[in-house]
């Protein structure tokens, strides 16, 4: 071994300590910004869950109405059908 060669070595040494150091901090780095990616993606998805709560909700309200729709049609169907009938029936 020559006199050079433990100085090459600690310094290759702390070169690789060194690289390390930097993935590590790079990992740290990545590992909080998927963090907070996933804080994002937690938020999506509950507004999309809200968001869907609210098109069902509207969907059965829609629904609803279209039966209510419906009955008072086939109401005055049964009107107009009696008044034909017993001639109290006029056209405006």
């Amino acid at each position: 071994m020559t006199s050079t060669e433990p100085i090459t070595m600690a310094m290759a040494i702390v070169s690789l300590i060194s690289g390390i150091g930097a993935a590590v901090a790079t990992l740290i780095r990545q590992a909080n910004r998927l963090a907070l990616l996933e804080e994002r993606v937690g938020g999506v998805q509950s507004e999309m869950r809200a968001e869907q709560a609210r098109n069902e909700q509207r969907d059965q309200t829609l629904s609803e109405l279209n039966a209510r729709l419906a009955r008072i049609e086939e109401k005055l169907d049964i009107a107009i059908r009696y008044r034909r009938r017993s001639g109290r029936y006029q056209a405006f």
